[in-house]
């Protein structure tokens, strides 16, 4: 048993990858080794594996509909789940939901949770797809974008797919998927994703410690009277009463 998974409180996140089969087997072997899971996928996974054997794997229920009222409970369902958590891991993660979170796009649970992930949260993601997909460029930008943000990806493996094709795309084995989240947690440490600018953002518009200069040609245009617009409105209204007579003088 991998000791240092015990306890450990995992999202797993699992999308419309055929690939998502596989995911009871990797709530299984977490659950072996000690740890809480929590289980949320995008509607399209439903297609592939079903939220029932899920939910009875992990012993918790499964999130789908980010407007689920049992979710409702806590005010921002989104920011609780995202934060009180030791790490969150998408498994597999299709070409859809890998471009929606690399360009912040929140349309669903999945993604939503993805985004309110705190920085201190290691965020892991094993992407799962046919090959042309996998190397398409489109892909590899969101791969960098991923990367850049720091999210682990792991890299898909070369075998055989569900086209029938063999090539980079398969999802790497479920005993892989664990050692990486557990070599993660092993190094992770006091690590961030990203530095979090939020606090200095704040800093800069309250600490204002210099007048704002306003130039003379400014200072003019604010002082200027404002032209009343009632003369304008009064013209219309003579202008259109105006031709209205003059259409009703022709009809006659």
């Amino acid at each position: 048993m991998n000791n240092i998974l015990n306890n450990k409180k995992i999202l797993l996140g699992i999308s419309g990858s055929i690939a998502a089969y596989k995911a009871p087997l990797l709530v299984r072997e977490l659950i072996k080794n000690g740890a809480f899971v929590k289980v949320v996928m995008t509607n399209s996974a439903k297609e592939f594996v079903s939220p029932i054997v899920l939910s009875n794997l992990s012993h918790n229920d499964v999130i789908i509909d980010m407007f689920d009222n049992s979710n409702q409970t806590s005010g921002a369902w989104h920011i609780k789940y995202a934060h009180d958590i030791d790490m969150m891991v998408i498994a597999p993660c299709s070409v859809a939901s890998l471009s929606k979170i690399a360009n912040g796009i929140c349309d669903n649970a999945l993604t939503t949770l993805s985004i309110a992930l705190e920085p201190s949260i290691p965020f892991l993601i094993a992407p799962a797809m046919d090959s042309t997909m996998w190397l398409h460029p489109a892909t590899q930008r969101c791969i960098s974008i991923l990367q850049n943000d720091g999210t682990i990806i792991i890299p898909p493996i070369d075998g055989e797919l569900s086209s029938g094709l063999i090539g980079p795309g398969r999802l790497p084995e479920i005993s892989n998927i664990v050692d990486t989240i557990s070599d993660t947690f092993a190094n992770w440490g006091a690590k961030r994703r990203y530095a979090s600018n939020i606090n200095k953002s704040f800093n800069n518009v309250i600490e204002v410690e210099t007048p704002i200069k306003i130039d003379d040609k400014t200072k003019d245009l604010i002082d200027s009277p404002i032209n009343p617009i009632q003369g304008a409105i009064d013209k219309d209204k003579f202008n259109a009463e105006l031709e209205f007579q003059e259409l009703k003088n022709k009809l006659v």
